[in-house]
């Protein structure tokens, strides 16, 4: 799925901060300098709404919203592949 493509890479550049999920690597990748903050936002949306999907029986996601996040995420995915890890 789109998320595991994103938790991929970012835990790919990430591999010196350990064993950290994936959004608290990226926050600390960003507090780094080593990815934008604006892509950091865009990952911290793509989790919440997996998240709520995942966890919540009852989430109502619009049908407009999965292309939207499908959209968003490979974009993510394209920026975070650039990245080289360090």
């Amino acid at each position: 799925d789109a998320w595991r493509e994103v938790e991929g890479e970012i835990r790919r550049i990430a591999r010196r901060y350990g064993r950290a999920s994936a959004v608290k690597a990226a926050q600390m990748l960003a507090e780094a300098g080593v990815i934008p903050r604006n892509v950091l936002g865009v990952i911290l949306d793509l989790a919440g709404l997996r998240n709520q999907v995942a966890h919540t029986p009852d989430a109502a996601v619009s049908e407009d919203a999965a292309p939207s996040y499908i959209s968003a995420a490979e974009s993510v995915v394209e920026v975070l592949r650039a990245i080289q890890p360090q």
